[in-house]
């Protein structure tokens, strides 16, 4: 898990109280923050492109800029070596991406010690400029269709702050934008571009800027974004994220002026420095409601780092709309009173309860018995009424709540289905069968088609996989045990694998829309098995579970023609078993023969 360090000097400062190192690391810990360490670190700033580079004392310098890649080898020369500074070591927890800098811990810090309390707001000015979405980034050539902006004036960077951006920027590109893929930011010099602005796409070689990090801007730095992709350390880094594109995004302003090639690196033209008053920032993804977040994380950390600055807004015109960002507006949730004393266990009052809200940072009132509460903008986590109550119990602190004895004991006991469960497993491996453990994930060409099955209405998918081998949750598990066969048909022969582990359909009249289902599988493997084989496994598995069975004929794809059949208990179907059919061997691509079965342990009568 990655680790921020926020500077603790900045952070007393913006608390405005001194705190001691004791107070700060134990605040932190009460607001959920996993502390890792206070400690001392080295940086360094490039002579090249003047980016700080930080290292902990039990790391060496580093061999080379992590911005521009320019080596360190020689002091006062190539880099210049800066005062060590005390930072708060915390791994990043991705639900609360808003206190990934000092800014932002301030302000839960501040609610937390009672120093402010309530919302924060944001206000935004509106602004001349101006954003145009070409109709060319929502296809799928080019797709990346959804940006959010916004304007930042008046504000005073140093050498600190400026890294405290960059800082938080990477933070959320991976605790939000999932390494970039789903939200990625870009921050510019306001005074580099003018205010008409082109988001759009161009080929490979269709545009050349020099990408941030170059020693100079000149003509023989400038590269194409296909350049770009196969030469630079960023462009190398992240080009996975474009492979399936023929076109790349491209944000250029109406002189011309390239501002970044999203998601991959800003142009040198609008780096930002020190002597930077005014910025520009974007958010481009493709979730609408995830750069949203990001973007107000940005603004109201910044705006945390220097009350002076000022947020303006960005018109964003889209092919069918336009709209203007950002939306620091609070949103309105209620949750109820008395839920909130039963899920913590403590007697409160509707009056405590708004004013724990209020050191957390929210604003609640009482509206007719109800607890209506203003969530702030910065919030990313709160999707239900829980995630709000967790926060009550945090003001009210875990370490205040005494444990008492629950009201009535019982005996606890295995559930019945974790009972048939381990009783096949045992009954299994005495018959020299080996388990195995799947992953639930899987893919409608591994589970079905492989199989020569048609694929089940209510079988659920993923939304944005993550690969094409992982697109729909598993509702069978045969697949799985004859791949495991397949994967290792260079041991010798004879192979006996089962496994017995859930599986999911889409149900719509259940609360979470899915159902969850016990299934067993199993495979034999060897030069010499057939029908018989499994049906002895089978009847000794029914012996032991003290189960009547019968089988009935059946012409199922997976099996051979007149080689397989149901398996019926109390005369319903719960599964099937037989000889695999060649071509289902030929699709694995396993040589030998296979006897396989699967039984639905959900079924009725299968489960007493």
């Amino acid at each position: 898990m990655p680790v921020v360090g926020i500077p603790v000097k900045q952070l007393r400062r913006l608390v405005g109280q001194d705190l001691s190192n004791e107070k700060v690391i134990s605040c932190c810990q009460e607001l959920g923050c996993d502390v890792e360490e206070l400690t001392l670190i080295n940086r360094v700033k490039c002579s090249s492109c003047e980016n700080i580079t930080e290292y902990t004392k039990t790391e060496s310098l580093p061999k080379s800029c992590d911005i521009c890649t320019h080596e360190f080898s020689k002091e006062n020369t190539d880099y210049k070596l800066l005062p060590q500074t005390e930072v708060l070591r915390l791994d990043l927890l991705a639900d609360r991406p808003d206190n990934f800098d000092a800014g932002g811990l301030s302000r839960s810090m501040k609610g937390y010690l009672g120093i402010e309390n309530g919302l924060v707001n944001y206000d935004v000015k509106k602004s001349d400029y101006q954003v145009t979405v070409d109709p060319s980034m929502s296809k799928p050539e080019s797709y990346r269709p959804y940006i959010t902006c916004a304007v930042v004036k008046n504000i005073s960077f140093n050498d600190d702050s400026l890294k405290n951006i960059m800082k938080l920027q990477e933070n959320l590109h991976w605790a939000l934008g999932r390494d970039r893929k789903f939200a990625s930011i870009g921050v510019y010099n306001l005074d580099k571009i003018k205010n008409k602005i082109n988001y759009k796409s161009v080929s490979n070689d269709g545009i050349k800027f020099v990408p941030l990090g170059s020693v100079k801007i000149s003509d023989e730095f400038k590269k194409t974004p296909g350049e770009i992709l196969k030469e630079h350390p960023k462009g190398m880094a992240y080009a996975h994220l474009l492979s399936a594109l023929k076109k790349y995004p491209i944000l250029v302003d109406e002189a011309g002026t390239v501002l970044s090639m999203p998601p991959i690196i800003n142009s040198e033209d609008t780096k930002v420095t020190i002597d930077s008053t005014d910025v520009f920032i974007d958010v481009t993804g493709l979730n609408s409601e995830v750069i949203n977040k990001a973007l107000n994380i940005m603004l109201s950390s910044m705006k945390e780092w220097d009350k002076d600055c000022e947020v303006y807004s960005v018109e964003v015109k889209y092919p069918d709309k336009t709209i203007v960002t950002p939306h620091l507006e609070s949103q309105e949730f209620t949750i109820d009173f008395e839920n909130c004393r039963k899920l913590i266990g403590v007697e409160m009052t509707d009056d405590d309860i708004i004013s724990y809200l209020g050191k957390m940072r929210y604003d609640a009132v009482n509206d007719n018995g109800k607890c209506k509460v203003s969530i702030p903008c910065y919030r990313n986590d709160i999707m239900h009424e829980h995630d709000i109550i967790e926060d009550v119990a945090i003001a009210y602190g875990y370490k205040n709540i005494k444990p008492g004895l629950i009201e009535s004991f019982t005996i606890g006991n295995i559930l019945p289905k974790e009972q048939k469960k381990q009783s096949i497993r045992e009954v299994m491996t005495g018959l020299g069968f080996f388990e195995v453990i799947n992953i639930m994930l899987t893919s409608q060409d591994r589970a079905y088609e492989k199989l020569g099955m048609p694929i089940p209405e209510n079988c659920a998918e993923i939304d944005n996989p993550i690969s094409i081998e992982q697109t729909i949750i598993r509702t069978e598990l045969l697949s799985g045990v004859i791949e495991t066969a397949a994967n290792n048909t260079n041991h010798e022969l004879p192979q006996k694998y089962f496994e017995v582990g859930e599986v999911v359909f889409a149900d719509p009249s259940e609360e979470e829309g899915t159902r969850e289902e016990i299934v067993f599988a199993s495979a034999i493997a060897a030069s010499k098995v057939g029908f018989a084989d499994m049906k002895a496994v089978i009847a000794a598995l029914m012996y032991e579970l003290d189960l009547d069975f019968k089988l009935e004929a059946a012409d199922l794809p997976v099996y051979l023609k007149g080689r397989g059949c149901k398996i019926l208990i109390n005369g319903a179907a719960v599964g099937h078993m037989g000889e695999l059919h060649p071509e289902v061997l030929e699709r694995y691509h396993i040589n030998n023969p296979v006897a396989a079965a699967e039984i639905n342990m959900s079924k009725d009568g299968f489960i007493s």
